[in-house]
């Protein structure tokens, strides 16, 4: 069995009432699997095994690995407080068609080194599964020692150890005296460098359930040490206590929301604290803000740094701001002077997915696209042609020099226009002024009664107007408008380089 790359121990969703939601199960399965896992820990400690009676277990269990249908390979984790009930754990995985177990000690118990070989090696043979053993004895009371190893390393059924004792001394040692038998799987969040860099190759890593693109960019060598950088305050807040309420908190405050077993209130709390923790640990907005726009902005700073005020306070009441704070000011990788084209919409769309900080762009990959991008690219179809790309990030137009700018730059998850009265507008007319000082001859399209505000800022002549491409209002004037080869005929009559739409 093969154990390299991401392992994700998932994590297991309850409803309102404290039962186990086999749908959102089903549903975070999928997404760990598009994202790239290589394998799952079903009823791991990340999932909450420990709160599980058996048929919940059984449940859990069963819909992993029917949704996984052969995809990954399917780990069941097996613990309990005695050899018996672990027996009971090892063979229900074999009969749910598992590919191998992850076996913990006994907790409570404290066996002896040799009595928890003999524990391992009875239930290991229960099964006939390979099996990963579970180190953390700061759970169970017992650590797998040298001694208990030794015992274990020639069992062709025990193919590896996941780590998790927090002892990195212990690296070194099952490195040179159990290699080719018993392979180390990295088993830290904070300390995971240190695993791949003596050569692991496999991480079960509870993080991933929130964070599996980040834990693929440290195991790579390439992207290990700027991937670990950058998330490495958050694992070490979710280390430091309540691992499981915070990663779950984490999940929901990412617009995947998942209960805990045993007590909702917990998970709020860690909720708000995760969002405390966080607003403190985010970047000030101003500094997020490229250096060829930074100085011309310096005159509404004072209003970029109360919008970062209400942005902490929103956070910090349980509200989730969108999009991603680094992206905030994303419209601005152009420099002024390169715009030739500015599209100006309204707010971002309210999902995570979907806002990328550009005007009516979205998320690579996104499905299905919002209304008003599918009909921006009817309009391209009926006004010159096919779209060039389909690239729904329309990152082709701002390479051309297109700047998609927002006349709100943020909002709340899931509600529309929730910043519109913040100080925005004071920001978005500083940017354009910065635009037109470059070059006085910008073509502006405004689509709809809110970018029709901004009109009297451009040379009329370089004005492409209409309704907006919403699907509400596309029928009344969007449609039809010829916005993209108008603005094409002005570039024309200016002497610039057409648009390839």
């Amino acid at each position: 069995m093969d154990l390299s790359g991401v392992h994700v121990p998932l994590v297991t969703p309850f409803d309102t009432n404290g039962v186990v939601d086999t749908k959102s199960i089903a549903h975070l399965t999928e997404v760990m699997i598009s994202n790239g896992i290589s394998g799952i820990v079903a009823a791991g400690t990340t999932g909450e095994a420990y709160a599980l009676n058996f048929e919940e277990r059984q449940t859990v269990i069963d819909t992993i690995v029917k949704q996984v249908h052969g995809r990954v390979p399917v780990l069941a984790g097996v613990g309990g407080m005695s050899t018996k009930e672990a027996i009971k754990q090892a063979q229900l995985a074999l009969e749910l068609k598992c590919d191998g177990l992850m076996v913990a000690a006994p907790a409570y118990v404290l066996p002896t080194s040799s009595e928890l070989a003999s524990h391992v090696a009875v239930v290991v043979d229960a099964a006939k599964l390979p099996t990963v053993l579970y180190d953390y004895p700061a759970r169970t009371g017992v650590p797998f020692d040298q001694e208990a190893l030794d015992l274990l390393a020639d069992n062709s059924f025990v193919i590896g150890i996941k780590e998790a004792s927090g002892d990195l001394t212990r690296i070194p040692l099952l490195n040179e005296r159990y290699a080719g038998r018993i392979e180390i799987v990295c088993g830290a969040d904070a300390d995971s460098p240190s695993f791949f860099n003596a050569g692991a190759t496999s991480w079960i890593g509870g993080m991933a359930n929130a964070l599996p693109k980040a834990h693929f960019g440290i195991l790579d060598p390439a992207t290990r040490a700027q991937a670990h950088a950058a998330v490495l305050p958050l694992l070490e807040h979710i280390e430091s206590g309540r691992y499981i309420a915070k990663t779950k908190a984490l999940m929901g405050l990412l617009g995947v929301p998942c209960s805990l077993k045993l007590c909702a209130l917990s998970l709020r709390k860690q909720v708000n604290g995760f969002q405390a923790w966080s607003s403190r640990m985010k970047p000030d907005l101003f500094s997020l803000i490229p250096n060829d726009w930074a100085r011309g902005l310096a005159s509404v700073s004072l209003d970029i740094a109360e919008i970062d005020e209400l942005i902490r306070q929103t956070e910090l009441e349980g509200a989730c701001v969108v999009p991603y704070r680094e992206k905030i000011f994303a419209a601005l990788s152009l420099k002024p002077e390169n715009v030739s084209v500015i599209v100006i919409g309204q707010d971002p769309y309210p999902n995570l997915a979907q806002a990328t900080g550009m005007a009516f762009a979205v998320g690579e990959g996104t499905q299905p696209l919002p209304g008003s991008l599918r009909n921006i690219f009817k309009e391209i179809a009926a006004d010159i042609g096919s779209p060039s790309t389909s690239d729904c990030t329309l990152t082709n137009w701002t390479r051309q020099g297109v700047l998609l700018l927002n006349t709100s730059l943020t909002t709340e998850l899931g509600v529309r226009a929730a910043h519109a009265s913040w100080p925005w507008d004071s920001i978005v007319r500083a940017i354009l002024s910065l635009v037109i000082e470059s070059n006085p001859e910008v073509v502006a399209i405004l689509w709809g009664k809110q970018a029709r505000q901004f009109a009297q800022i451009f040379d009329s002549n370089s004005i492409v107007q209409s309704a907006h491409p919403s699907p509400l209002s596309a029928n009344r004037g969007f449609f039809g408008s010829k916005s993209f080869s108008r603005v094409n005929e002005i570039l024309e009559r200016q002497g610039r380089q057409r648009i390839v739409w």
